[in-house]
């Protein structure tokens, strides 16, 4: 195994934004006297938003999808500006960590591109990534491997050169189809029995992929 790109998601594995996502969207249901659980939410994870409409359009026909969108976005992208969105545990020690070695940096996020780029140089982030593709740039969403085919197609590698961090189970889908290694980070859904068959490896957090790509390095995996 010869590690060339690191591909990332966004959202809950870079950002802690999946909570305030779930927070929000629960927020603006009640206010609008509509049932949403977290749990229903926890389905959506990962996804576009096309793929969240979709969703909603199928459980809750009465919503307003460009409202609560717009809503959502603007709750979120004003946090970031506040720097109130966290950064999760690992995220600077990993990227100083990839370029140090010359592995290159990828960002494969559902969410829209203004969003992405917002967030990383908020967080004075977006210059150390040598490619990001969003959800709007493709046609299929996670779990569809699309987003991460286009990614290592980007590099010209192959994709078992290639690892995958995500934290949620369509991601960890998705990167299994694009025949790449996915490494799961969980963040607010848990490892399941299906995941654990899908993921080379499941992580408490990014500190931890050091330690996984020093491994590799070393020869400690010689075959996925």
């Amino acid at each position: 195994m010869n590690i060339k790109l690191c591909i990332f998601d966004m959202d809950g594995l870079i950002f802690d934004t999946e909570k305030e996502y779930i927070r929000q969207a629960v927020k603006f249901a009640k206010t609008n006297n509509i049932d949403i659980t977290e749990e229903q939410m926890h389905s959506v994870i990962g996804t576009n938003n096309e793929a969240c409409v979709k969703f909603y359009k199928s459980h809750f026909p009465n919503l307003d999808f460009k409202k609560i969108f717009k809503t959502i976005e603007e709750e979120i992208m004003k946090l970031s500006d506040e720097r109130k969105i966290g950064v999760k545990k690992g995220v600077k020690e990993l990227i100083s960590y990839l370029k140090n070695e010359n592995i290159k940096l990828a960002i494969a996020s559902s969410s829209q591109k203004n969003k992405i780029h917002k967030l990383l140089k908020n967080e004075e982030l977006y210059q150390y990534f040598d490619f990001i593709i969003s959800g709007e740039e493709v046609l299929e969403s996670k779990p569809n491997p699309e987003i991460f085919l286009k990614t290592i197609k980007h590099f010209g590698l192959n994709p078992c050169d290639c690892i995958v961090l995500e934290d949620s189970y369509n991601g960890i889908r998705a990167a299994h189809k694009a025949g790449a290694i996915p490494v799961m980070i969980p963040d607010l859904l848990i490892p399941t029995d299906e995941t654990d068959k899908l993921c080379f490896k499941t992580l408490d957090n990014l500190l931890e992929v050091i330690k996984l790509l020093e491994e590799i390095k070393n020869g400690e995996y010689n075959t996925i």
